[in-house]
C-alpha cells in the first residue's frame, strides 16, 4: 500500500467516524464526504477532507465538517508504559490508596521487575516511537499555513510557561500590587462565609469608587512603598543573574536599565579623570 493511500484511507476513516457520530446526535440521515487536493508551502499536495450533512427532505446542506490531520503525539517512556499498564489492576485492588500511593507501588513493582519484560516494553516502545517518526514526518509534509501558525503560537506559550517556571525557581521578585489590589486585600478580611466571592468583589468595588482622596491615599503610599522595594530587589536579582550567566532569564527592559546604569557610572568616571587631568595642566 503506498503513502497516499495510507493517508486517504486514514482520513476517510476518522471523517468518517466523526460524521458517525454527527448523524446518531443530529438525526440526520444522509452523509455525503467528498475531498480535494491542495497544495502546501512545500510545494506538495495535501489532502483536505469535507463531510456534508444533508436534509433527507429537501436535500440541502445543513453543515459542513473539515477534517485536518492532526499531530501525533509521541509515545510514553517504557515506565508511563508499565504505569499505564499495571495503573487499573492496582487501583482495583488498593481502592482506598491515594494516587500517590498508587505511582509509588508500581514504582516499587517496576524495580523489581523480570529484565525480559523491561525488555520487551522497551521493543514495543521503539516500534511506538518509529510510526511516531513516521506519522510526524507525514504531518509536516502535509501541514498548512494557519497549523504553522497554531503551532507556532503553541511553542511560544510553552516556552513562556517554562521560563516563568525558572524565573520562580531563581527567586525573581514578583511585581507589587496596585492600590486598588492592597484594598481589596483589606477589605476581603472582613467577608462573611456565607457571602459568595463574586457577591462580594461587586460590593469592594462599589466601596473603592465612594472612596475620597485621603482614604485612597492610604493604599496609594502602601503601593509605592512595595514599587520601591520591588525596584530594588529586581536590580539586585538581575545583577545577580547576570554575574551567573543567566542572561536568558533577565527581561530585556532590565537589561537595558543595567546596561544604562553601567554606561553612566563609565561616563562618571571619565568626566571624573578629564578634571583631574586639566587641574594638573594649570598646575
Amino acid at each position: 500500500v503506498t503513502d497516499p493511500q495510507r493517508r486517504e484511507n486514514m482520513a476517510t476513516t476518522m471523517v468518517g467516524q466523526y460524521c458517525k457520530l454527527l448523524k446518531v446526535i443530529s438525526g440526520i440521515g444522509h452523509i455525503q464526504i467528498s475531498h480535494i487536493q491542495q497544495p502546501t508551502i512545500t510545494g506538495l499536495k495535501r489532502t483536505i477532507w469535507y463531510a456534508s450533512i444533508l436534509d433527507t427532505k429537501s436535500g440541502e446542506n445543513v453543515q459542513s465538517v473539515q477534517k485536518f490531520l492532526q499531530k501525533p503525539k509521541m509515545p510514553p517512556n517504557v515506565f508511563i508504559m508499565y504505569l499505564q499498564k499495571m495503573n487499573e489492576d492496582i487501583t482495583k485492588k488498593n481502592p482506598d490508596a491515594s494516587r500517590q500511593e498508587i505511582i509509588r507501588k508500581i514504582s516499587m513493582m517496576w524495580q523489581e521487575l523480570d529484565p525480559e519484560e523491561k525488555s520487551r516494553l522497551a521493543i514495543e516502545r521503539r516500534n511506538l516511537y518509529d510510526n511516531y517518526k513516521e506519522k510526524l514526518k507525514e504531518y509536516f509534509e502535509n501541514i498548512t499555513p494557519d497549523q504553522i501558525k497554531a503551532e507556532e503560537k503553541k511553542n511560544e506559550l510553552t516556552a513562556a510557561k517554562r521560563l516563568k517556571q525558572v524565573r520562580k525557581t531563581l527567586g525573581m521578585p514578583k511585581k507589587p500590587l496596585g492600590p486598588f489590589s492592597y484594598y481589596i486585600s483589606d477589605m476581603f478580611h472582613h467577608r462573611g462565609d456565607d457571602v459568595p466571592v463574586t457577591i462580594y468583589f461587586k460590593h469592594v468595588i462599589s466601596e473603592w469608587a465612594k472612596l475620597n482622596d485621603s482614604d485612597r491615599e492610604i493604599y496609594k503610599i502602601k503601593a509605592r512603598e512595595a514599587k520601591e522595594k520591588y525596584e530594588e530587589d529586581i536590580i539586585k536579582w538581575g545583577k545577580e543573574m547576570l554575574s551567573l550567566g543567566r542572561f536568558d532569564v533577565v527581561r530585556k527592559s532590565l537589561l537595558q536599565r543595567l546596561s544604562k546604569d553601567k554606561e553612566g557610572k563609565k561616563d562618571r568616571k571619565n568626566k571624573v579623570g578629564f578634571s583631574l587631568e586639566e587641574d594638573e595642566k594649570k598646575l
